[in-house]
């Protein structure tokens, strides 16, 4: 196992392999989940990502191909409401038996190594354990069409003809196996595609093991280190009349890039489909009052003319000839993370709370292109402490989510939250008289699965469930 696999525990698997039963409910439908992984299932990347998620502890983007390890591609899984039968080979159970230990009704068919080295021997045991595990069973439900999720549906056919291609489905009916005279094994047992709930299951449910694993271990560096190059970019420049000469498009290449790059292949096979999550949560930077742009439809490489916009230089995104600050709004392209940030161009102080005084000291290093200090009474100024309020209000409003558990909580509440917590920085700030911020702002809360799709309650004020542990991984968005 890789590093991060180390801290998929025993009950992280168990709590996996209870999601899964919830797909075997019995009651006129499936009673069993079948997967079967590698050739034998047909390569399919249904039976690779209930062998990923349970076996395995990968999350969101990982589960949507079929590549899996190659001892990982002889497995085959029984699930059903009560137990679970196993199949694999000895190196495989090696691997995850501590993780099963918690499993009630396990039954495991383990190819020994001495088993391994007769082909023939192999095969037979492989197709007798097969029969076991689904001796009994009624209902299989198949994961049937998974490796694109979001594609539109093209199957005619019924899932008992999918499964049926599958060979060691087909070696079922073998004669000379466990006894024979079974028939074809769709003459014995009912199959439906259960692919719409798993998927469900699969990718719109945050449960521990993604949340540390995945989430932390994976997506936050990866969607930092993209960050962290745009800032470098800006570093590296000379002085500030160098930077006002560089192109928006150059400083946000670090982003950009890594967005587009990943969506290459599903742009070639879906040519005449959009891919990714959208032109309103794309990847993109925006200097000066082009940052009205960021979250809007059209604000990214779809939305405008992009030859203009690849031209501009950050002297010209206004207003006037000096911006005072730039959006970077990072996407995962196949991930539920979004964030933005604002980085100020302009030199002056920190900012440790709302009603601070500028230090004496605190002068920018002495350079011919530094810009002077900004006064207190600026636009920068206050756009800084603006900036750090809603910062913090996105805080409230998060860990109200997360102090609920579980609970019923509506976009109502979580709006309202971010409204008096502004309210309460604004307070403090002492905006001139005629400012106010209500005619500006909006807060928008949606709820996305691990890949980043928004469900349908985008609606600020629509009352909706953000907190059901079944449900997806809620989001706040502040709108200017």
């Amino acid at each position: 196992m890789a590093d991060g696999d180390k801290l998929y525990t025993p009950l992280q698997a168990l709590l996996r392999l209870r999601a899964l039963q919830e797909l075997c409910p019995g009651d006129g439908g499936s009673d069993a989940l079948l997967a079967v992984a590698g050739i034998d299932g047909g390569n399919t990347a249904g039976s690779a990502a209930v062998v990923k998620y349970l076996l395995l502890g990968q999350s969101g983007g990982e589960l949507l191909d079929a590549k899996l390890d190659a001892n990982f591609d002889d497995v085959a899984l029984v699930i059903t409401a009560n137990g679970v039968s196993l199949y694999c080979n000895h190196a495989v159970f090696d691997q995850i038996g501590p993780l099963t230990a918690l499993w009630r009704g396990l039954t495991t068919h383990v190819l020994t190594k001495e088993e391994m080295r007769d082909a023939d021997a192999a095969e037979e045991f492989k197709v007798s354990a097969f029969v076991k595990m689904v001796d009994g069973v009624s209902c299989v439900g198949i994961v049937a069409d998974a490796q694109a999720p979001d594609a539109p549906k093209t199957r005619t056919q019924g899932a008992g003809s999918v499964v049926e291609r599958w060979p060691l489905v087909q070696a079922y009916a073998l004669e000379q196996i466990a006894g024979g005279g079974r028939g074809f094994f769709t003459m014995n047992h009912k199959v439906a595609d259960v692919g719409t709930e798993a998927r469900n299951l699969l990718l719109g449910r945050i449960d521990p093991r993604a949340n540390v694993a995945w989430l932390h271990d994976h997506c936050i560096p990866e969607i930092t280190r993209h960050v962290e190059e745009v800032c470098e970019n800006l570093d590296h420049v000379n002085g500030a009349e160098d930077r006002l000469e560089m192109l928006e498009a150059d400083i946000g290449e670090p982003v950009t890039s890594y967005y587009e790059y990943a969506l290459i292949r599903d742009r070639m096979a879906r040519s005449a489909a959009p891919v990714g999550r959208g032109a309103r949560w794309e990847s993109c930077v925006r200097v000066g009052q082009r940052s009205d742009m960021v979250g809007e439809e059209g604000a990214g490489d779809d939305g405008g003319d992009d030859d203009e916009d690849e031209e501009l230089e950050v002297g010209e995104c206004g207003p006037g000839p000096s911006p005072a600050h730039l959006v970077v709004a990072v996407a995962q392209p196949r991930g539920p993370l979004y964030a933005a940030r604002t980085y100020f161009l302009h030199g002056g102080y920190e900012l440790d709370g709302f009603n601070v005084s500028a230090p004496e000291a605190a002068a920018p290093e002495e350079s011919q292109s530094a810009p002077p200090p900004v006064e207190e009474t600026s636009d920068a100024s206050l756009m800084r402490r603006l900036y750090v309020a809603m910062v913090r209000a996105t805080h409230k409003a998060l860990e109200l989510i997360a102090l609920e558990d579980g609970a019923q909580l509506s976009a109502e509440d979580v709006r309202g939250a971010v409204l008096a917590s502004v309210g309460a920085a604004l307070a403090q700030i002492g905006p001139p008289a005629d400012y106010d911020i209500s005619k500006g702002l909006d807060v928008e809360v949606l709820a996305v699965d691990a890949l980043g799709r928004a469900s349908d309650w985008q609606a600020p004020c629509r009352p909706v469930t953000l907190c059901d542990t079944a449900g997806p991984t809620p989001s706040v968005r502040i709108v200017r």
